[in-house]
């Protein structure tokens, strides 16, 4: 008879070969870590210790395209601007011409007679609406440039042969008369495109554009001193300026004023004429009041001829930019600066 024991069963032994093997990839597993740990580290360590890279800007400095520009200064009209020529000052006794419109007659001074730009003035001549010379506005009526308001005509085939003109126009500073800064427009001109300004270009020189203070304030050191002890007024005026005393004695005064380097040119002052007129057949008026050295003047633009006229007790004066009606007419800034010296006499 077999005995039965509490004996257990023998305890499962691995193969030599299963024991190595999970110890080869658990040393595995281990050297990856470690290796990703060393890795990481060296990482850490080098971008904290490296300085930061800093990319400087990048400076583009701007090119000034006028700074060889020359500049044109007008003392006498209080204006100036510059240009990539050199523009040469016409001769006072060459440069001067006329221009007539409804009916009246302006003087004309060219200052400059270049392609880019040639300028003139146009004296007494202040409606920017319309062109002097009777040319259509541009597409662009007016343009601020610089502060500087420019009214546009286009002259067709004005210029050079085949080649439409652009006339900027502005009032000078005293408001008495007009700049005319007129270019060649290359978009209707076949000629040769480098003397031809494009719109840029026009804008560039009108950018430099500016006012300044005009000399219109004369030297009078040497000026005269005219009284009137009859109406009881004195004025001072130019030494070349003679007079004729030609008042009536039934009560009315008319003194006529000329330069003595040209007759025909000179101003008038009529006092209490009960039959004067002036003015017949214009049909474009203009009248303004002005305050002169102290008294309130009418001043009246009857195409052309100057009128102010103001009263004082029982005087009415009238004093015309001309010395004979409807000829030629007296510079109305040397006639404003007799103007600012007149005053009443005991």
């Amino acid at each position: 008879m077999t005995e039965i024991g509490n004996s257990q069963p023998p305890p499962l032994e691995l193969g030599p070969h299963k024991s190595w093997f999970a110890r080869h990839i658990m040393s595995e597993i281990l050297g990856i870590l470690l290796f990703g740990a060393i890795a990481a580290g060296a990482y850490y360590y080098q971008v904290s210790q490296s300085e930061p890279v800093i990319i400087p800007p990048v400076h583009h400095e701007k090119v000034d395209t006028m700074a060889n520009w020359k500049t044109y200064t007008n003392d006498q009209y209080g204006f100036e601007l510059k240009t990539p020529v050199e523009l040469m000052p016409l001769d006072a006794t060459t440069g001067t011409g006329s221009v007539t419109t409804a009916g009246k007659t302006y003087q004309t001074i060219q200052l400059i007679n270049n392609i880019v730009p040639d300028i003139k003035i146009i004296k007494g001549y202040t409606d920017v609406a319309t062109d002097p010379y009777g040319n259509p506005p541009s597409s662009i009526a007016s343009k601020v440039i610089n502060g500087v308001t420019w009214h546009i005509f286009y002259n067709p085939a004005g210029g050079a042969p085949g080649c439409d003109q652009a006339s900027f126009q502005t009032i000078t500073k005293d408001g008495l008369d007009l700049i005319d800064v007129s270019f060649m427009d290359e978009e209707h001109c076949p000629g040769d495109p480098k003397t031809m300004p494009s719109v840029a270009y026009i804008n560039q020189i009108l950018s430099t554009f500016k006012f300044t203070t005009p000399s219109s304030v004369l030297d009078t050191s040497t000026w005269k001193t005219y009284t009137n002890s009859q109406y009881g007024f004195e004025f001072q005026y130019p030494p070349s300026i003679t007079y004729q005393d030609k008042s009536s004695s039934s009560g009315w005064g008319d003194i006529s004023f000329e330069d003595a380097n040209k007759s025909s040119n000179g101003f008038n002052i009529k006092i209490n004429n009960p039959g004067f007129g002036f003015g017949e057949g214009c049909l474009d008026i203009k009248t303004s009041s002005k305050l002169v050295n102290g008294i309130m003047m009418s001043r009246s633009d009857y195409c052309g001829l100057i009128v102010y006229h103001f009263k004082t007790g029982s005087n009415e004066f009238y004093i015309l930019n001309s010395k004979i009606l409807d000829k030629e007419y007296f510079d109305e800034k040397v006639l404003d600066q007799i103007l600012s010296t007149f005053k009443f006499t005991p």
